[in-house]
């Protein structure tokens, strides 16, 4: 990608794979890159190995609507839980560890720490061992953005789903116990 571009890459795959256009986004490296190597190592089309037959289980999906206001909720009481748990000791021990360009680190969470560690904008050395302390105004913004982030996941998720009508929703527990022993019963 580097030396050629992406579109050399998406063209190199649509070489290899015409029917590859129609599957692989020509703008996500990734998916391009992922195709490629694919193709390659088993010598059959991408697009070949991507045939749906039939499933080897039995499976039910459920999905819990939650209301806006709880889903909000519920992410903000966890991101709260995982700074409190540790999150930015976690961050930089992974960091310290492996460098700064592991594809996890795109994870919500570790994105939003790794990004204000690299800009400077919210950290300060302590000693010199670089360890870095964070005060509170750069920890309520990382955390504040956390929750944006969570919360944009959420919602692209759920329009994700949505649109699978194989998913069963459900309000509460209660509603998806008694699908489970239906499905259970069925079989």
């Amino acid at each position: 990608i580097k030396k050629y571009g992406l579109k050399y890459l998406f063209e190199k795959l649509i070489k290899l794979d015409p029917e590859a256009a129609y599957i692989v986004d020509p703008n996500n490296p990734r998916r391009i890159i992922r195709a490629l190597e694919i193709a390659i190592k088993t010598k059959k089309p991408f697009s070949s190995q991507r045939k749906i037959g039939k499933p080897l289980f039995d499976f039910i999906e459920i999905g819990i609507k939650w209301p806006k206001n709880t889903l909000d909720e519920r992410i903000n009481k966890r991101v709260d839980l995982m700074i409190k748990d540790g999150l930015l000791e976690e961050v930089k021990n992974l960091v310290k560890k492996y460098g700064l360009k592991q594809q996890s680190f795109e994870a919500i969470g570790y994105r939003e720490i790794i990004e204000c560690v690299k800009n400077k904008k919210c950290q300060y050395k302590t000693d010199r061992l670089n360890t870095y302390n964070f005060g509170e105004n750069a920890l309520n913004e990382i955390k504040d953005l956390i929750k944006k982030n969570t919360r944009n996941y959420a919602k692209r998720q759920m329009t994700w789903f949505r649109k699978d009508k194989m998913v069963n929703w459900v309000n509460n527990q209660k509603q998806a116990e008694k699908l489970i022993k239906e499905f259970l019963n069925y079989r």
